[in-house]
C-alpha cells in the first residue's frame, strides 16, 4: 500500500501477502517478496510451509509481474527481518537478526558472495530533492513468551517513520 500523508490514509495497491516494497529508479516500479502459504498432506500429516517471490508492481501501468521464486530464502513468520532491493532492483539485500546478512540475486535467485557493505547506501530511502531522508525504526519491547513448548506468542514490536531533513532534524511521520 502507499501511504498519503495529506490524506491520512493508506492507498492499497495489492491484496495479497506483499512484504518489503522498495520504489526502484524509474519511479513508477515497485519490487517487493510475496510470501504464498503452500499445503502439503492431508489430515493430521497435513503441513503448510511459506513460498517466497520476487515480484514487481508498475504503478502507472496498474500491472504486477511475479519475476522469481527464491528457493532458499523465506522471512520468518514474524517479519523480523529487513529486506531491501539493492542496486536498482537487480539483488535482495537481507538485514536479519537471526542468521547472517544475505544478498540474494533476483534474477537466479541464488546468494551472492559480493560485499554488503557497497549496498548499504541502497537501503536509505532520499526524497527527490535529496533534501529529506526517510528511515524505519523498530523496537522490541521484549523478548518473545513462551506460554508451552508448542506455543511462541511474540510481542508486537513498535515501528516509527521518520523523517531527517538536511538540517538533521528528526520528524516523526
Amino acid at each position: 500500500a502507499l501511504y498519503d500523508f495529506s490524506l491520512n490514509k493508506e492507498i492499497k495497491l495489492t491484496e495479497q501477502l506483499d512484504y518489503y516494497p522498495t520504489p526502484l529508479n524509474d519511479n513508477e516500479t515497485i519490487m517487493f517478496l510475496r510470501l504464498k502459504e503452500v499445503f502439503a498432506g492431508s489430515g493430521k500429516d497435513r503441513k503448510s510451509k511459506m513460498e517466497t517471490y520476487v515480484c514487481s508492481y508498475n504503478v502507472r501501468l496498474n500491472r504486477e509481474r511475479q519475476i522469481i521464486k527464491l528457493k532458499n530464502f523465506s522471512p520468518g513468520r514474524d517479519l523480523k527481518d529487513d529486506c531491501y532491493f539493492v542496486k536498482n532492483g537487480e539483488y535482495l539485500l537481507v538485514l536479519s537478526y537471526s542468521r547472517p546478512y544475505e544478498l540474494i540475486s533476483v534474477k537466479t535467485g541464488e546468494s551472492v558472495n559480493l560485499n554488503i557493505l557497497d549496498f548499504m547506501n541502497d537501503c536509505n530511502q532520499y526524497d527527490l530533492t535529496g533534501n529529506n531522508l526517510y528511515i524505519r525504526v523498530r523496537q522490541n519491547p521484549q523478548k518473545s513468551l513462551f506460554k508451552n513448548p508448542e506455543y511462541i506468542e511474540n510481542i508486537p514490536s513498535f515501528e516509527a517513520l521518520i523523517k531527517l531533513d538536511k538540517n538533521f532534524e528528526m520528524v516523526k511521520l
